[in-house]
């Protein structure tokens, strides 16, 4: 077996090692737990209310109940009765809720409805279908998805539209044969 080298005296040192005393020091200057504390609870919390311009709010519907908001995708609204057109607010009031919490602590008034992805695609069959039978709920309804508000997009409009003038121009969303 060969014999393994006694370690020499001018061999580099493989890392720096710090001793315990230059460990209290860097401790020593640091800040303490409770200072941290103190620091984070002398400060005034601020409540500002998110900007109106944030993409969330401008693209949803906010829902209200008197004491919490909750925001909906604009279009997954599918039947709004007179009685709660109060519920829907142009700017958030009170407490945000997630969906889920916000859609069980106001079942007397509000339903969700799960619609085919089909529906929410656009398909018109499909949509009339959903319409009429969710047409004797008397709750403020939303299309779900899988759980989630999801937006119903509008039907897909004919190949031909008519202008002002009376003349005739082809859809921009539709493709045109060559």
């Amino acid at each position: 077996m060969p014999a393994i080298p006694a370690p020499s005296a001018n061999l580099a040192q493989a890392r720096d090692v710090v001793t315990e005393e230059e460990l209290k020091k860097v401790a020593k200057s640091g800040s303490t737990l409770s200072d941290m504390l103190a620091k984070a609870t002398t400060q005034a919390p601020v409540a500002a209310r998110p900007s109106m311009e944030s993409s969330l709010y401008r693209k949803s519907v906010i829902l209200y109940d008197g004491e919490h908001h909750t925001v909906v995708p604009v279009g997954s609204v599918l039947q709004l009765p007179a009685g709660y057109r109060n519920r829907v607010v142009e700017k958030p009031v009170g407490v945000f809720t997630f969906w889920p919490a916000f859609l069980e602590r106001n079942a007397a008034w509000l339903g969700a409805w799960e619609v085919p992805l089909r529906m929410a695609e656009g398909d018109e069959a499909v949509a009339k279908k959903v319409l009429a039978t969710t047409a004797n709920d008397s709750r403020v309804l939303v299309a779900v998805y899988r759980g989630g508000p999801i937006t119903i997009l509008e039907p897909v409009p004919e190949a031909t539209n008519t202008t002002k003038s009376g003349s005739t121009a082809t859809d921009q969303n539709q493709k045109v044969k060559p």
